[in-house]
């Protein structure tokens, strides 16, 4: 059976540096409070500015699962947006499931180095400075990415490999990057929004992007609206965001898949949609 999660916090409300655009809440006092209904409400809405240039960035965080599903299947994320009047330039948003964001920077020195040799499989990490780090940061070491779990003192016990990189073997006094926006899991965009509040947009993960997941607990979207030039200025306008996911325990099983996708499923393969960055627009069915 599946469940559903929504926005319970906002992690961040900010606007791109270089636009210096200011975002409103109208009809709720928190971005996710404007999300995190059944279904969109016309008067709940975080809108970027009229004749934004884009840029604009959005991040909430998801409420953790009732219960951690054991299955990369069946994942699903929606989003309701609109824009401000009919016509005019074209808006739209880019729409990202993450793990572990804290904040928009991309990558940091964290000012720790390795403080040891490490082979591609060794899962506590010892650093020259473990008071730097918190569990749950996501960090990066040359091209691979891995996720602090706990941490004794300057020991870090890490998930190697994450966010799809490989574990490697990594030299004594290297680096120890903070990644700050966390891994991302999925994206998809929603281009050219219409004033129609209700219009759905759906993106069905597939087993490859859900199997990123690795803490259902620590999950946020952060959206990054774009406009296309030309035309009269709109405003875009974020309604809703939820993600469902299959509950503990429950095995692959048809939630309205296309027949194509069934059949992968059952012949062991990945769900279709790899390169397909675009999500399905539909009215009536959220998720």
């Amino acid at each position: 059976m599946a469940q559903t999660i929504r926005p319970d916090t906002d992690t961040t409300r900010a606007a791109n540096t270089r636009h210096n655009q200011t975002l409103a809440i109208r009809g709720q006092t928190t971005m996710n409070g404007c999300m995190d209904d059944p279904a969109a409400v016309a008067a709940d809405y975080t809108e970027c500015p009229a004749g934004s240039p884009g840029g604009d960035v959005l991040v909430v965080e998801l409420a953790s699962p009732a219960s951690t599903p054991t299955s990369d299947y069946n994942h699903v994320v929606g989003v309701s947006l609109s824009k401000d009047s009919s016509g005019g330039a074209a808006v739209g948003m880019v729409c990202e499931l993450r793990q572990g964001y804290n904040a928009e920077t991309a990558a940091t020195d964290s000012t720790a180095d390795l403080n040891e040799a490490l082979d591609a499989t060794e899962v506590v990490v010892t650093v020259t400075d473990g008071t730097v780090f918190a569990a749950g940061d996501v960090i990066l070491v040359e091209s691979e990415i891995m996720i602090i779990t706990s941490i004794a003192t300057n020991d870090l016990t890490v998930t190697r490999g994450a966010g799809g990189t490989a574990g490697q073997t990594h030299a004594t006094g290297l680096s120890v990057f903070d990644v700050a926006q966390g891994i991302l899991v999925a994206s998809f965009s929603c281009p050219d929004v219409s004033a129609t509040v209700g219009t759905y947009y759906r993106y069905r993960l597939t087993n490859d992007e859900a199997g990123l997941i690795t803490d259902y607990t620590d999950l946020q979207f952060r959206f990054v609206s774009f406009n296309a030039r030309g035309g009269a200025p709109r405003a875009c306008r974020l309604h809703w965001a939820a993600m469902s996911c299959p509950t503990a325990g429950d095995p692959p099983r048809d939630m309205g898949l296309t027949d194509e996708e069934l059949r992968r499923i059952q012949l062991g393969l990945a769900a279709t949609q790899e390169g397909d960055r675009r999500a399905t627009a539909s009215t009536g069915r959220p998720i």
